[in-house]
Parts: structure tokens; C-alpha cells; sequence
């Protein structure tokens, strides 16, 4: 069984140990050769930094830092280096930090062992964490994810089978209501560890995913746990541990780690079927991942609207689009489409309220306070986010 992520979370190992050699001197003394003859984007940006709600949670700016995994933890307890790595990133300007994917208190939630977990044994050094980031001004959720059917041994909606051995078995409704009850623990403790919010990953062929692939879900009024109806009760039993001031996300997505993502979400009225019961659940702000595509491209042919443009128009919810911003400067900051000019033009065209950075955070803690500033050249200069 593969493991995903892993290669993401190797180059991101990397980059905290770079971090703080990045240096806009160095990236300036070629700012005249990397920025000649080349156009640069005349785009009003100050939408971008405006002050944005998820209910009581207040932005700075519209920028999150998209979850990725960071894979500097010592049995699930997160090190002085995560703590870093994120505090980085709140003085460099970012408005919402989530966290990469932190395993809920659960023994089947993933066999990994260098990864983020939410339990009591984390719970002092994520208050760390939490601290840090507010002392620059920025706002973090905490990513709560179940592995499932990609990590082994995990649980899933069919059993997996491979090389003659079960890797991943078949989940009884117990089993599912105990995810359940692991996810409610796992709120409730990020929520006393200093959290402005959680979200849940419903996205990539988790477990999460993989039941709404497989069943959808629907809302439903008792509490009897069905494979149609476990995610909404998820997200149902996650609101009312928490209370309703305290945000909720929940990222999603057509594609998926799995060998076949198929026609997942399809079509307009297939995604308005999967968000609508979770808005209902009690979503607060929905994520719509593209996996490792680009934000801007229109999701279905009868409209150009994104992914994150027919979740909000379907959900009438704060939404977070992602996708290759900033990735590739040279791209991103032209006069060309597909960058900087279309970001603002599908903000200001009501088709998103956040946009996802992920890997241009990755190698320079203070993109989102230099594009601020206008430094684009500076910004051409250090080259792409590979």
C-alpha cells in the first residue's frame, strides 16, 4: 500500500530547515535580470487584505496557509521545529493557518508514526503552537484526519485485500460510531488547546471520502450511525460537542490518492447533494481542494465557474479555494490569465472568500507580507515553489 504524502512531506522537512536562510537580499540582486522585459500583473490587490469572519473567528487578510504535513513529531507530539514552522508563517502575514493533518484519538486513525495527533498526550505542546500564532495576529484551525482505507491496518467502506492478507477491513457500525467519538475527543481538545476552529478532511480518499464516494450522505434525525449517513452524523456530533461558536471546515474534493478517483462530484447536482447535509451538519466554511491542480480552471462545462465558485454559489457558505497560488511566479505575476489577475477576478466575481497558499509559503515564510508590498520582482527572483 503506498503512502501518500510522504514525498510532500519530505520537501516540507526541508523547507522549515531552509526557512530562515531565505533571504529577499539575495533574491534582490537579481531582481533586475529575473523582472526585465517581462510584464508584471497592474491588479488591485486590496480586496486580498481585507478583514474577513468564519463566525466569531476573525482573518486579517484573506490568505490561509493550506494544510500540509509537516512530519516533525515524536509520537504524534508536535517538536520545537513545527512550532517554528508555523509561528514563521504567522509573522510573515498569513490571516489563517490550518494545520497539516493531525490524527484523530484513534488507534486504527493511522499506522504512521511521524505524524501530527490530537490527543491528550499533544495537547500542551499544540497550546504551544497555538500561542505563537497569536501573538503575530493570525488565526489556526486544526486539520482532523482518519487515514482509513490508505493507511494499514485501517477500515474503510469495502475491505481491501492484498498479497492474500486483509490491510484494510470492511467498518462495522460500530466501528463507525467509534470514529465518531474519536473525532468529538479530538475537537474538543484542539478546541481547549487555544484553536480558533478545526477542519474536518473530507477529501483525497480518506475515510471520510471514501464513505461520501461510495454513499454520499444524508441527514438524518436519530443517531444511528448507517455508512449513508456517517459523515453528516459526524459533522453533526462535532458541532454539538463544540458548541456553536466555535468554527467548523470541511475540505473536499473530486480527486482523490486512490488508484481511481473517478466521476466523484460529477456534476453540479451531485455536489450541492454531498454539501448541502453537511452545511445542515453545521459546516461553517467548506475547502475545495483540486488535489494538485491549479485554482482557476472551470469545474463543469455549462459554466465558468471553479470548484470553489459552485460551492459557494451552491452552499451560500464562506468557501476556500487552493491551487498553485504563487507556485510558479513568473506565471503567477504576468499580465497573463491564470494568475494573480484571475485570483482577483474570481474574488471579486464572489467565487471564493479565502485562498489556499501552500508550497510558495513553503519556501518563503513572508510571501503573503511581500505581496503586500509589491515586491513581485523579488518574488520572480527567488524562483518557482517546487
Amino acid at each position: 500500500m503506498k503512502k501518500p504524502g510522504r514525498d510532500r512531506r519530505t520537501f516540507i522537512r526541508q523547507s522549515i530547515a531552509a526557512a530562515s536562510g531565505f533571504s529577499l537580499g539575495r533574491a534582490t540582486q537579481t531582481v533586475a535580470s529575473a523582472a526585465k522585459g517581462r510584464p508584471v500583473a497592474d491588479v488591485s490587490i486590496d480586496a486580498l487584505f481585507t478583514p474577513y469572519s468564519i463566525g466569531p473567528c476573525q482573518t486579517r487578510n484573506r490568505f490561509v496557509m493550506a494544510p500540509m504535513s509537516v512530519g516533525e513529531y515524536e509520537d504524534g507530539v508536535p517538536t520545537a521545529g513545527v512550532a517554528d514552522h508555523y509561528e514563521l508563517r504567522a509573522k510573515g502575514g498569513v490571516g489563517l493557518l490550518i494545520t497539516g493533518g493531525t490524527i484523530v484519538d484513534h488507534p486504527l486513525g493511522s499506522a504512521e508514526t511521524n505524524v501530527g495527533r490530537m490527543n491528550a498526550r499533544s495537547l500542551e505542546a499544540w497550546k504551544v503552537i497555538t500561542e505563537k500564532v497569536h501573538a503575530h495576529g493570525a488565526a489556526i484551525f486544526c486539520q482532523l484526519w482518519y487515514q482509513g482505507p490508505l493507511t494499514n491496518p485501517g477500515i474503510g467502506p469495502r475491505a481491501i485485500v492484498e498479497e492474500g492478507s486483509t490491510v484494510v477491513t470492511e467498518a462495522s457500525r460500530s466501528d463507525l460510531t467509534s470514529v465518531i467519538e474519536s473525532f468529538v475527543r479530538s475537537a474538543r481538545l484542539a478546541h481547549d488547546a487555544g484553536f480558533d476552529g478545526v477542519e474536518i478532511h473530507g477529501a483525497h480518499g480518506y475515510l471520510l471520502d471514501s464513505y461520501l464516494r461510495a454513499f454520499g450522505t444524508r441527514a438524518a434525525d436519530n443517531t444511528e450511525v448507517t455508512p449513508e449517513t456517517f459523515v453528516y452524523l459526524l459533522v453533526k456530533e462535532v458541532r454539538a460537542a463544540v458548541g456553536p461558536r466555535f468554527p467548523m471546515g470541511f475540505r473536499f474534493s473530486r480527486w482523490s490518492n486512490s488508484e481511481y478517483s473517478g466521476n466523484y462530484l460529477g456534476d453540479p447536482a451531485s455536489l450541492e447533494g454531498i454539501l448541502l447535509p453537511l452545511k445542515q451538519a453545521g459546516v461553517d466554511v467548506f475547502h475545495a481542494s483540486r488535489g494538485y491542480g491549479p485554482f482557476w480552471p472551470p469545474e463543469y462545462k455549462e459554466s465558468p465557474l471553479t470548484l470553489a465558485g459552485w460551492c459557494k454559489r451552491v452552499t451560500g457558505m464562506p468557501t476556500i479555494t487552493v491551487g498553485h497560488v504563487g507556485l510558479e511566479p513568473r506565471q503567477f505575476f504576468s499580465v497573463n490569465e491564470n494568475g494573480l489577475s484571475t485570483l482577483m477576478s474570481q474574488l471579486t466575481g464572489n467565487q471564493f472568500d479565502l485562498v489556499g497558499v501552500g508550497r510558495a509559503l513553503l519556501k518563503n515564510p513572508d510571501w503573503v507580507s511581500m505581496l503586500k508590498r509589491k515586491q513581485y520582482a523579488a518574488l520572480i527572483a527567488a524562483g518557482p515553489a517546487e
